[in-house]
């Protein structure tokens, strides 16, 4: 691509043009899908509706969605399916109705329940076969599945023979959701048929509940009902497992009821946590110990959740007065985080909590939670009194309902918090509904998708009733992942990058990258020269563009503005020891056209380039040696960070850089370049050098 013969000098007015042009101050929106696409791997068939599934740091994803009827053949015995993108290509993993289930030959695959991926991009599925083809009957027709590189395996299934730990025992049921960890690991629940198993072992109604582990195709048994010895606690077992998380570290979370032994009502509920097949007792109900509240008793354990570090956070009641609170667990060690009713609510002086919802919590030890507010106290009342909070260290408020400060959304409330999912970096994505009848706020236009940074600076990614890919929002979506099991991956990667699905007022819908870095072409996380290759690629596309192609500020075109964002933003979430190299060579992208064109080379007479060079102050210091003119040969330059020393030679064109009046040079590597402005019929001014007062000021000359 021939980039226009032309100069620029971009100030400040054309960066305000660049955000006062509808788009978000931050971040841009990229399409994956749409519906009335060709959907991959089923002839002509085409998408009717898309669901987000998780999204890897390396830009992968999952998704699940319907195909419509009619076109390719399909039918309503067939309409549904699950695909993955491997970062450069779309394909089918696995559909309803069309054969090809793992391990269980002549079967059909009938729905698809839940849906994970790891950090190398491995699929894990949970589904139900069709009954009747491949000899499925009503008790072999659940499974999980796990796709390696596109190919898929089976885990576990009922009514087949094969349960890890319990020779020749079938499954009778399993959980209709799925937990994994980052890295893959798989654990679950499950229940086993009465009756099956080995000779004289056969599994009895005392003994048919369990836990399990999968990785690396082991498979293990954790615990078992009747039979598992349980850490802690002397003279009981098991009795039921709720279901787990698990994390890289092959570490196991769950809560399970007790019996026999000393055990009643009030102590039947504890809380461990399993190193493979090793495990401590962290929390049990009616037992005491109770970190930071003497004399107190857990009464129930309601929500538990761990990092990859092996913290774990849990949400539980007490038997005594203020009875609900958070409390996190390092090394086996407990420290009651917040307590309902006893004040210290961060950023809400005098404010008591009075309830929790959904706790979260990251590798950083960073402890997310959705918290109710006693109305009355700290002058707090029912329109305010939801928020979330960091509860780790000195605790921060985020967001809080009826306080304003919606994030480009002025004048209005958010009213509640129905979904979020925290990153390892610290970051969040929120779906939030927004209070009606102020602000502009109705019906259709109550609801969005907001981005928060750790610092708690928010920004709006998607709204009801907004414009996206030329159609008006309905609602939004995205994959929030499990409760608790922070380990599994969600729609929000550790970049900060969201995959949300929109659904639109014309019924169609789409899946949506959100990247908070407008300049980050490839989704990587990273602003560096691999986005600049993307943007040289799609350099001069007019319409349709995606960030994918360059296009950073979601005009739907590649040119020399989006040029200018990746410049801003280069070196951003590149390692320090790359960030400190040199900027990559300059080639045919250097010069850019932004449509402030002037005519300083339509004359021949002697005068400076720019308006002003004698400044040193205004020029940005640089350690590299550098030129910003890429000549047609060799030039040495011997005074790195000062303007070049050019030889005495003719060029073809000087090609300079600026924005916000301050010019900005690029290192440039001892190698010939390929002049980018090789055009016969255009002047090609030589370049020269004088000094002035000491300073260099660069002429052009005939």
């Amino acid at each position: 691509m021939h980039i226009p013969y032309a100069y620029i000098l971009l100030g400040a007015s054309l960066f305000v043009l660049m955000f006062a042009s509808g788009q978000h101050a931050l971040g841009n929106t990229t399409s994956v899908v749409i519906t009335g696409a060709s959907a991959p791997g089923t002839g002509s068939a085409e998408f009717d509706t898309v669901a987000a599934g998780p999204f890897t740091n390396d830009g992968k994803f999952v998704f699940s969605a319907s195909l419509a009827i009619g076109p390719g053949g399909v039918t309503a015995a067939e309409d549904e399916g699950v695909w993955q993108f491997d970062g450069t290509s779309t394909s089918l993993l696995a559909r309803e109705g069309s054969a090809g289930v793992p391990n269980v030959s002549g079967a059909n695959f009938s729905s698809f329940s839940d849906l994970a991926i790891d950090s190398a991009g491995e699929v894990v599925l949970r589904a139900s076969l069709e009954i009747g083809p491949g000899g499925v009957a009503s008790g072999s027709n659940q499974g999980i599945w796990r796709y390696p590189s596109g190919v898929g395996t089976l885990l576990a299934r009922t009514g087949s023979e094969g349960v890890p730990g319990v020779t020749e025992a079938d499954f009778l049921s399993l959980p209709s959701s799925i937990r994994t960890s980052s890295d893959g690991r798989v654990a679950h629940n499950g229940a086993l048929l009465v009756g099956s198993g080995a000779l004289g072992l056969e599994v009895t109604n005392d003994d048919d509940k369990g836990l399990w582990s999968e990785f690396g195709g082991v498979d293990t048994l954790i615990a078992r009902e009747g039979v598992s010895s349980v850490p802690g606690i002397v003279d009981s077992t098991f009795r039921t497992f709720a279901e787990p998380s698990i994390n890289s570290s092959n570490q196991t979370l769950f809560v399970g009821s007790l019996q026999d032994g000393t055990i009643t009502s009030h102590n039947n509920l504890g809380l461990w946590q399993y190193t493979g097949t090793s495990g401590t007792l962290l929390a049990q109900t009616g037992a005491g110990n109770v970190p930071n509240i003497g004399g107190a008793n857990f009464l129930t354990l309601d929500q538990a959740t761990q990092n990859n570090s092996g913290q774990a956070a849990i949400n539980a009641t007490l038997d005594v007065v203020n009875d609900r609170g958070i409390w996190l667990y390092t090394s086996g060690v407990g420290a009651l985080l917040a307590r309902r009713g006893v004040g210290g609510v961060p950023g809400i002086a005098g404010a008591n909590f009075d309830g929790f919802q959904k706790l979260l919590i990251n590798d950083d030890g960073q402890v997310l939670v959705r918290a109710e507010l006693e109305v009355g106290a700290g002058g707090v009342s029912a329109s305010d009194n939801l928020g979330l909070w960091f509860l780790d260290g000195a605790g921060s408020l985020l967001l809080r309902t009826g306080s304003g400060g919606v994030p480009e959304v002025s004048g209005t409330n958010f009213m509640d918090f129905s979904s979020y999912s925290l990153n390892e970096s610290g970051q969040l994505a929120i779906a939030a509904t927004l209070e009606i009848g102020i602000g502009g706020v109705d019906s259709s236009n109550n609801s969005g998708l907001w981005f928060v940074n750790p610092g708690g600076v928010s920004q709006l990614i998607a709204r009801e009733g907004d414009s996206l890919a030329g159609r008006t929002i309905a609602s939004l979506d995205f994959f929030a992942g499990s409760d608790d099991n922070e380990g599994q991956l969600s729609g929000l990667n550790d970049h900060g990058q969201l995959l949300f699905e929109a659904t639109f007022t014309d019924g169609d819908s789409g899946l949506f990258l959100f990247n908070p870095l407008e300049a980050d072409f490839d989704f990587n996380g990273q602003v560096d020269s691999a986005d600049l290759l993307v943007w040289e690629t799609g350099f001069g596309a007019s319409s349709g563009a995606s960030q994918m192609q360059g296009d950073s500020d979601s005009d739907q075109d590649v040119d020399g503005a989006d040029f200018l964002t990746w410049q801003r933003q280069f070196g951003i979430g590149v390692p320090p020891a790359l960030a400190a190299g040199a900027i990559p060579e300059p080639a045919t992208w250097l010069l850019l056209s932004t449509g402030i064109v002037g005519g300083c080379l339509a004359s021949r007479r002697r005068r400076p380039l720019f308006a002003e060079t004698r400044n040193k102050r205004n020029i940005p210091s640089i350690t590299a040696p550098t030129a910003i003119a890429p000549n047609c040969r060799k030039a040495e330059f011997s005074n790195p960070g000062k303007l070049p020393i050019l030889p005495k030679r003719r060029f073809y064109r000087w090609e300079a850089l600026a924005l916000l009046g301050k010019l900005y040079t690029v290192p440039l590597a001892r190698q010939d370049i390929r002049c980018p402005f090789a055009d016969k019929s255009l002047h090609s001014p030589s370049l020269s050098h004088r000094s002035h007062a000491g300073h260099r000021a660069l002429t052009r000359q005939d």
